[in-house]
């Protein structure tokens, strides 16, 4: 059972190197949005520090 999910009749090589490849960019895609989320969280955080609600308020 298992050997044939992973072979599926001789087109196994390509699903799993398709779905790895897959895998692996998006797992990178998100790495890489997250420390440029966090870098820029920083940098907002150093140029306005934290805002009160009053400060927040444009009413």
């Amino acid at each position: 059972m298992i050997n044939e999910i992973l072979h599926m009749n001789g087109y196994g090589i390509y699903v799993w190197s398709a779905f790895s490849f897959t895998l692996l960019s998006f797992t990178s895609l998100y790495v890489i949005t997250k420390i440029q989320f966090i870098k820029e969280q920083k940098k907002f955080v150093t140029k306005f520090g934290t805002l009160s609600s009053e400060k927040a308020c444009f009413c």
